[in-house]
């Protein structure tokens, strides 16, 4: 589809109060490249930014954590928090609920890990769609990956496009 048409079909949608697609970030807390590489992405591009709207987990600054994920050395600290005060149910729960409040799950993978993983077996199974980026496409043929994924994809502009058009 021509980007001028795309742009002028989404921008539509949005006048008469479509509501925008909201696209829940999955991934390990550590791929911070791949968050912003999708926020920048909508952000430049105005049918992106009238279509979707972004449900990042590291940007919800949890009860638990007091703070907001923004580096590596986040991480080990809420690591560390999370183990001593045992709040790992707040966090899961408030990760479940935002995946409840979108309407499909974009999980970026070089490796699997288990968040992850339980993110997109729970967004399949709640009726989202589910897209896999995989940039080296190792694991497009893993049986129980390839059961609860939608589409794969070999990077985020891919991805995001083909969310964009299938509305």
């Amino acid at each position: 589809m021509n980007l001028t048409i795309q742009y002028l079909k989404h921008r539509f949608l949005s006048l008469i109060g479509h509501a925008p697609i909201r696209i829940y970030l999955a991934g390990t807390t550590s791929l911070f490249l791949y968050r912003e590489e999708c926020k920048r992405l909508v952000e430049s591009l105005d049918w992106m930014r009238c279509m979707f709207e972004l449900v990042d987990p590291m940007d919800f600054e949890y009860d638990v954590t007091h703070c907001k994920i923004q580096s590596e050395d986040d991480v080990e600290y809420i690591r560390k928090r999370i183990y001593s005060d045992g709040e790992v149910e707040k966090i899961v729960e408030t990760d479940l609920d935002l995946i409840d409040s979108c309407d499909v799950l974009v999980a970026y993978i070089e490796k699997p890990t288990f968040g992850t993983i339980m993110e997109i077996v729970y967004a399949n199974n709640s009726g989202k769609k589910v897209y896999v980026i995989n940039p080296d496409g190792t694991l497009w043929n893993d049986i129980w990956l390839r059961y609860h994924t939608d589409k794969f994809f070999e990077n985020i502009p891919d991805c995001l496009n083909y969310v964009g058009n299938i509305i």
